[in-house]
C-alpha cells in the first residue's frame, strides 16, 4: 500500500491555446541590408567581391588614398596588379580589410 510522505508530489497540468498561422509571402522590409563576400583573403593573385545589391566600391591604401574605384557593382574581380600589402575596401558605408600576399 502506498503511503504519502511529508513532501507530497503534485501533478500540474498546463493547457495552452496556440494559434498557428502560416506565412506564404514575405516582403523585405529592410532594403538597406546587403550581404558582402570578399574572397580569398589573404590573396596572392586577385580578390572577388559578391554584393547582394549594386554598390560603389573603393579600394584604398592603408593611408586612405584611393587606389581603385568602381560604380554600381554586384560582382567584381580586382587586385591582380596591386603590390603586396594591406588595403581597405569600402562598400557603401562599410570598410573591409584585405591583404595581398
Amino acid at each position: 500500500m502506498y503511503k504519502k510522505s511529508a513532501t507530497e508530489i503534485k501533478q500540474v497540468i498546463f493547457v495552452f491555446k496556440i494559434k498557428i498561422t502560416t506565412v506564404t509571402d514575405v516582403e523585405a522590409d529592410n532594403t538597406d541590408e546587403q550581404i558582402v563576400s570578399i574572397f580569398p583573403n589573404p590573396s596572392k593573385h586577385s580578390f572577388k567581391i559578391d554584393i547582394s545589391q549594386p554598390s560603389d566600391v573603393e579600394v584604398l591604401s592603408v593611408e586612405g588614398k584611393n587606389v581603385l574605384s568602381y560604380k554600381s557593382i554586384k560582382n567584381l574581380e580586382f587586385g591582380e596588379n596591386l603590390p603586396t600589402g594591406f588595403y581597405l575596401v569600402k562598400i557603401g558605408n562599410t570598410i573591409f580589410k584585405v591583404m595581398k600576399e
